[in-house]
Formats: structure tokens, sequence, C-alpha cells
């Protein structure tokens, strides 16, 4: 990949189920920016190539798909495999900022960095292909992504459209300002950066 043709990567991987062209283009735009920076993925997916190139600096990875995983890596990625416990359907049970169960099992030399940029698009989110649909949610790599950020963190969720995405991020970041991108929210930094 090069410069050159990173725009029509991400038109190519949004036409093949990834977010959409518009939220592609506004995270590339910041990762671009900060860029070297630290930015921690919540997913590894046809979009995974394009973080890992246009970053140049620390881009992590955190799958819970085997076959994703085997799918996607690369020698130049830096990855990890995680495990989502909690199903889709138990967060209303939850309480949401302080449930010692939501904290997804990390590395060290994951929770003691300092994210630039969180991006939160995966578990797939509790659609197992099962009727009940009762797969992890994200309410896990949500309240995570809440635990690693600082006040100078971006942090982006997908699938804001869905209850989870929405309620868990409302609840978590409500005191950051938000501004929305089609399904894609974006928490802005509580501090400026440049």
């Amino acid at each position: 990949m090069s410069i050159l043709n990173i725009n029509e990567y991400m038109r190519k991987i949004s036409s093949s189920g990834g977010m959409k062209f518009e939220e592609y283009k506004f995270i590339a735009e910041l990762v671009t920016k900060l860029a070297p920076c630290n930015m921690l993925v919540f997913s590894m997916g046809r979009d995974s190539k394009l973080w890992n190139f246009i970053n140049k600096g620390r881009t992590v990875f955190l799958e819970d798909n085997k076959e994703w995983i085997n799918k996607i890596k690369e020698p130049d990625m830096e990855w990890y495999e995680v495990e989502f416990k909690v199903p889709r359907n138990e967060w209303h049970n939850r309480t949401i900022r302080r449930d010692p169960e939501l904290v997804v099992d990390l590395p060290v030399s994951i929770t003691d960095a300092s994210w630039d940029i969180i991006l939160v698009d995966g578990p797939l989110g509790g659609y197992d292909g099962t009727e009940t649909g009762n797969g992890p949610g994200r309410a896990q790599s949500i309240f995570t992504a809440y635990h690693l950020s600082n006040p100078s963190t971006h942090i982006f969720i997908h699938d804001c459209k869905r209850e989870i995405e929405r309620g868990c991020g409302g609840i978590l970041f409500d005191e950051r300002s938000l501004h929305n991108i089609e399904d894609l929210n974006y928490f802005k930094p509580q501090v400026n950066v440049s």
C-alpha cells in the first residue's frame, strides 16, 4: 500500500462490509495528523493493514476470533488474542463504571502504555450467528478503553447505532465532547492536544 492509494483502499474495504468510507477517512486523517502515535484497536479486520501503515508508531490489535487473527496477521503487526466473557444480553445487569468483570485481561505492555487513539470495533458485538445472538458484546471493549484512556486520548466507537455501543459509550465518556460520523462516535480529548 502506498500513500497514493490509501483512499482507494478505504473505498475497497468499505464496500466489503467494513466501515463507511467517511468513517475511515475521518479516523485516517486524525491518525495521519498524530503519527507516529500509540493506537489501540479492538478488532482485526480488512482495515488493520490501513491503521498499521498510516500510523508509523505503535499500533496494537486486540482480537478474540482466531479465524480473523490467522487471516489478517502479518509479521510487522503487534496483536494479542483476547477473551471477552460478558454476553451481549448481560450488559444491562452491570454497573458499567465499576464492574471488575468487565476488564479485559491484557498484558502489562498494553495496560501501562499511554494511548493516543483507541478504536473500538470489536468484538463482533454479540451477533454470533445464533438465534439468540448472545456472543460477547462490546461492553468489555468500551469499559477497557475507558480505563486505558487518559484525558488526551481520542476515542472512537464504531456501530454506535447499536444499543450497547451507544449506551456504554454514552455512560463512560459522558464528560467528553461527542462528534458523530455516520455510525461512528468520536469522543474528543478532554484536554487541548495538537
